[in-house]
């Protein structure tokens, strides 16, 4: 009888240091903040009620967990520390900006360091300006992850006119980091490698539906102007994303791996495009578009192409270059392309300009003429492209970062009289996809009437006195792409047409 009651009592101590758990972690749950950042703000109290001024007082004012939102407006701040577990957004990716001065390349520190043992998120806003110390690392970001796990998540950032050492724009020091629907344009380094961004120190980094443009390194044969990747066990992923006009001194205009130890960097559906090695033209730097100087590059659904070696003996890609098969390597001089090739494509890829197609980055298209639509491979193809496109469009998903979005012809509907001609403009209810320059390849004759092309209409000829309803099919493509429907002419009695019935009268 005595155990029962110990047992009793422990019972109910057990239950309640349950409920005292729950509610304690009910409690916690329910202490997260959401603190807010405004121009015009105060550096005064907790940011709750009233917003402060600058980021920097409302992430020491914060626990971890909360959240700060940041209204529309030009924050001047430099060497702003998250090490804490934090939310951190912006109202708009062009509108709130955060700067570490007032004038790019001026600045005394990088914009955000990102360090300890914590979950970041930063969304939402443009960041720019920064410059880090001699010898120092990411002018915009720095992931500093040196002992730690530290886990980070970049969302829908413009990171420009960022300048360091190494990682001008973003530097991943042994962190895991995700960058999605992010531009990182017009950084620069001095030092090593990695001017749009460096991933370093076993650090994981995966670059989402992002651009990286227009950023290149200084100095004497400074290596990877787009990305670079370095150190033992350290991996770089790109999915569905641009490496695009960025320039290196030395090796590798677009995308760097490795360098005293192996690296590894896999590229899937991505394209890699206009890129610069030896900028300096010395006759040192090879692999325009990709080198792997040390470890495993891999390309699947990769477009590799338009890029420069100014020494002219690697143009896209130096070094051994792993195929996961369904690329387009423009030109192989320079490098050595090994696993499966069978479905590899050569030459010219026929790309538009780097512009807005739409999404929130800026991409490629395909012109006329393109040979990569429909001939990526299904298996392994992503849903959508980078700019939020489903894939596939067409019989198969495209190569590359983009998803061509082919003409829809729409059925038409006309009315003339009977012997008048008409003539329909077919193509102007068409859904001209990506390309507008739409025309018409085929065209199928009525069954009565006549139907001919005149210049983007169609000519239609009634039959001599027929009055009813009749149809006539075409296509209209893109120059990618064909899409097929029918028109239907109803065609009404003419007055002329009519005729008269009079009675018969017999003369007397």
């Amino acid at each position: 009888m005595r155990f029962a009651k110990i047992g009793v009592v422990l019972s109910v101590a057990t239950i309640f240091l349950t409920i005292l758990y729950l509610l304690l972690s009910i409690s916690s749950a329910q202490a997260a903040e959401i603190r807010h950042v405004a121009m015009g703000g105060v550096d005064a109290g907790d940011c709750l009620a009233a917003p402060c001024a600058t980021l920097d007082y409302a992430i020491q004012q914060a626990s971890a967990g909360d959240t700060i939102l940041i209204a529309d407006g030009v924050y001047t701040e430099a060497g702003i520390k998250v090490d804490k577990t934090l939310l951190i957004q912006g109202e708009s990716r062009e509108g709130t900006i955060i700067q570490a001065d007032v004038t790019p390349h001026t600045a005394s520190d990088r914009v955000f360091e990102i360090t300890g043992e914590i979950t970041a998120v930063i969304e939402t806003m443009t960041i720019r300006y920064g410059l880090a110390g001699s010898f120092a690392r990411g002018g915009g970001i720095w992931i500093n992850d040196y002992s730690t796990v530290t886990t980070v998540t970049l969302n829908n950032l413009v990171v420009s006119e960022n300048g360091a050492y190494n990682g001008g724009g973003i530097a991943n020091d042994g962190g895991v980091t995700i960058v999605n629907n992010t531009v990182v344009t017009g950084n620069f380094t001095t030092g090593n490698s990695g001017a749009g961004l460096l991933n370093d120190n076993q650090g994981l980094l995966t670059i989402n539906s992002s651009t990286v443009s227009n950023n290149w390194t200084t100095g004497e044969d400074r290596v990877g102007g787009g990305v670079g990747t370095a150190g033992e066990n350290s991996v770089t992923v790109l999915n569905n994303s641009t490496v695009s006009n960025n320039r290196a001194t030395g090796h590798s205009g677009g995308i760097h791996n490795g360098v005293y130890v192996p690296s590894t960097t896999i590229v899937n559906n991505s394209t890699i495009v206009g890129n610069t090695a030896d900028s300096d033209n010395d006759g040192s730097g090879n692999g325009g578009g990709v080198n792997n100087l040390n470890g495993t590059v891999s390309l699947y659904n990769t477009i590799l192409a338009n890029n420069i070696d100014m020494g002219g003996e690697s143009p896209d890609c130096a070094a051994v270059i792993t195929s996961q098969d369904h690329n387009l390597i423009e030109v192989d001089l320079g490098c050595d392309v090994v696993g499966s090739t069978g479905n590899n494509l050569s030459g010219d890829p026929v790309l538009s300009p780097l512009a807005d197609h739409g999404g929130p980055t800026l991409t490629h298209a395909f012109l006329p003429g393109s040979p990569v639509v429909d001939a990526a491979d299904n298996h392994s193809c992503p849903e959508t492209d980078q700019r939020g496109t489903i894939r596939p469009q067409g019989a198969a998903c495209d190569i590359g970062a983009y998803e061509h979005v082919g003409v829809t012809a729409v059925a038409d509907e006309a009315n003339t009289t009977a012997n008048a001609p008409i003539l329909i403009d077919v193509l102007s209810n068409d859904q001209p996809g990506d390309i507008s320059n739409l025309s018409i390849v085929a065209l199928n004759e009525p069954l009565l009437g006549s139907a001919v092309l005149s210049g983007t209409m169609v000519f239609y000829t009634p039959a001599l006195h027929f009055s009813g309803v009749e149809a006539f099919s075409y296509t209209a493509t893109d120059g990618l792409a064909t899409s097929g429907t029918i028109v239907t002419v109803t065609v009404t009695p003419s007055d002329k047409d009519q005729i008269l019935y009079l009675p018969l009268v017999r003369a007397p």
